[in-house]
C-alpha cells in the first residue's frame, strides 16, 4: 500500500508539494505545519546544503496560494488558512457535507486508484467518476435540461452485479461506441 504521508522527493514539484503539505497538515497534532518541517522532513545526506530544498517548498506554498487565489467565491469551503510559511487547518472546516468535497479530491490524487480503489467496501475510482458526472452535469444546466445526459465509462464501468463488481477493462471502447451512438457520431 502507498504510504500518503512519506514525504515525497524534494524534485517532485510543487503541486505534489503542495498536496503532502495539505494531507500533512491534516494529520499533524497541531493541525498546521511549516516550511522548515517540510524542508527538516526530505531525505537527504548529512551533506547537503538546505538552501536548495528551500525553493521547492516556497515554489509549493505558492502553489497554496494561487489555489486559494483561483477559489474565487469557493473560498470559504477550502479547508486551510495560509500565514507566510504555515498553512493551518482552519478551525471551521468538516463541520458541513460540503466541507469533505475537497478532502475527498486530496485524498483521491494520494491514494492508488488504479491497484488499491477500495477502502472499506467504498470505490474511490467510481465514487470520483460519479462525482464528476454530476459535476458536468450541473455545469451543462443538471435535471431540468432534459438535453443534458451522463454516462460513467472510464475506470469505474461495470460488467453487472453478478460479476461481484470487478472493473470490466475491456469495456471501455464499448462506452466510448455507446457514447459516440448517444450524441449521433
Amino acid at each position: 500500500m502507498k504510504d500518503i504521508w512519506a514525504t515525497p522527493s524534494w524534485q517532485s514539484g510543487p503541486v505534489r508539494l503542495a498536496d503532502h503539505i495539505e494531507l500533512v497538515a491534516l494529520h499533524s497534532p497541531r493541525r498546521r505545519l511549516s516550511a522548515g518541517d517540510i524542508i527538516a522532513s526530505f531525505d537527504r545526506r548529512e551533506d547537503e546544503d538546505e538552501d536548495r530544498f528551500e525553493r521547492p517548498v516556497e515554489d509549493a506554498f505558492q502553489e497554496l496560494a494561487n489555489r486559494i487565489d483561483h477559489l474565487g467565491r469557493a473560498v470559504t469551503l477550502y479547508p486551510f488558512e495560509l500565514l507566510s510559511d504555515e498553512i493551518r487547518v482552519r478551525s471551521d472546516s468538516f463541520r458541513e457535507n460540503e466541507d469533505w468535497l475537497y478532502l475527498f479530491l486530496l485524498l483521491a490524487t494520494a491514494l492508488n486508484m488504479r491497484d488499491e480503489r477500495k477502502h472499506e467496501g467504498l470505490d474511490g475510482a467510481e465514487l470520483f467518476e460519479r462525482l464528476s458526472s454530476e459535476v458536468a452535469s450541473r455545469y451543462f444546466g443538471g435535471a431540468k435540461d432534459e438535453r443534458v445526459r451522463t454516462m460513467v465509462f472510464g475506470t469505474a464501468r461495470f460488467h453487472s452485479a453478478q460479476d461481484g463488481g470487478e472493473p470490466d477493462v475491456d469495456s471501455f471502447s464499448a462506452a466510448v461506441n455507446e457514447l459516440c451512438a448517444e450524441l449521433g457520431e
